[in-house]
């Protein structure tokens, strides 16, 4: 029995690797590349905190400010140098964030 099967999508032929990702009649480098393109942009800490208060950005700021000093505190707690806080804190804001509840875009109609 061969275990070469034709991709579906591009009609090469490929052999299938039990215990690998994707289903049985697409190629790897198809359903790479297929991942790749239905990938949704995630939404940034900062984009959130500005959907999340209907568009006001002085509630959007002020969501923004409690959120660092908070973590600003931490870091400190944590003994984390103060050059080094700044990075975090911008590599946080500015970093996907994990869909949540507070993120009234993320409800699907």
């Amino acid at each position: 029995m061969s275990d070469t099967v034709v991709c579906k999508y591009c009609g090469k032929p490929f052999l299938l690797q039990p215990g690998k990702p994707g289903l049985i009649n697409e190629c790897p480098s198809c359903r790479e590349e297929r991942l790749f393109e239905n990938a949704k942009p995630q939404k940034s800490r900062r984009e959130i905190a500005l959907a999340a208060s209907g568009g006001s950005q002085a509630e959007a700021k002020a969501v923004l400010e409690r959120t660092v000093r908070d973590l600003r505190k931490t870091l400190q707690r944590l003994g984390c140098p103060d050059q080094d806080e700044e990075i975090i804190i911008d590599d946080y804001l500015d970093g996907p964030a994990v869909p949540s509840e507070a993120d009234p875009s993320n409800h699907e109609s």
